[in-house]
């Protein structure tokens, strides 16, 4: 059952890093609690309560603290000024220059005879 447990963690983990969302991480951390209590639940209920830790952690965590992860993200991109620094946005109104080509060059030779 640990192999199982593993195996939904690393997907979980993929998932999270492919979307970047904050959804599949919070499944991936009640995954991991899961197979930490694997030991203490009961050979007989077993499958079924580490389903419902699972299930009932996840979503806990997905509704509860994933509001409040967003929140501080948000205030740590707004409080960091070097990343603002580092990429600034250019507002000019000048047309690239197309680059001198042959094509380009033969209609500057009509153009001038």
């Amino acid at each position: 059952m640990v192999w199982i447990w593993l195996g939904v963690i690393i997907s979980l983990l993929l998932i999270e890093y492919m979307s970047r969302n904050f959804t599949a991480i919070w499944f991936a951390i009640s995954a991991m609690i899961s197979c930490i209590l694997l030991p203490t639940v009961e050979k007989t209920q077993q499958y079924l309560l580490q389903l419902a830790i699972f299930l009932g952690l996840g979503i806990f965590l997905l509704v509860v603290i994933r509001p409040h992860w967003m929140k501080w993200l948000e205030k740590r991109k707004e409080n960091n000024p070097k990343k603002q620094k580092d990429s600034p946005k250019k507002e000019s109104s000048e047309k690239p220059q197309p680059k001198n080509t042959k094509k380009s060059s033969q209609k500057n030779k009509k153009k001038k005879k």
